[in-house]
């Protein structure tokens, strides 16, 4: 992934990590920011190999979406937005580089 996916990737992560850090905190909620942080790391580190990227937006993206469908994130309508933003991303302009390595719920 290019340095200029990674960077939008990152901006949506941090609008849904915002969204979410106005709800009441929770296990989820702790979660979540923990796992931006970690893929926001990666993602903006100019040391790194571009599939490290690809590899931290994968991880961060099925990690969100297992907490969201589990239900140990709750989102607000605010949060909801934020998040099919990211998952659209996910899902449209990162899907080609994320095939590589099995993000995005892809074979």
């Amino acid at each position: 992934m290019d340095r200029c996916k990674s960077m939008r990737a990152c901006e949506l992560m941090a609008g849904f990590e915002e969204a979410i850090a106005r709800e009441p905190a929770s296990r989820g909620s702790a979660e979540a920011a923990a796992v931006i942080g970690q893929a926001c790391q990666v993602l903006r580190s100019g040391n790194v190999s571009y599939k490290a990227r690809d590899y931290a937006l994968a991880r961060a993206h099925g990690h969100l979406r297992r907490l969201i469908g589990f239900d140990d994130l709750a989102l607000s309508d605010e949060a909801r937005d934020r998040w099919r933003e990211l998952d659209a991303f996910v899902c449209g302009p990162a899907l080609k580089d994320l095939r590589g390595v099995g993000g995005a719920g892809v074979a």
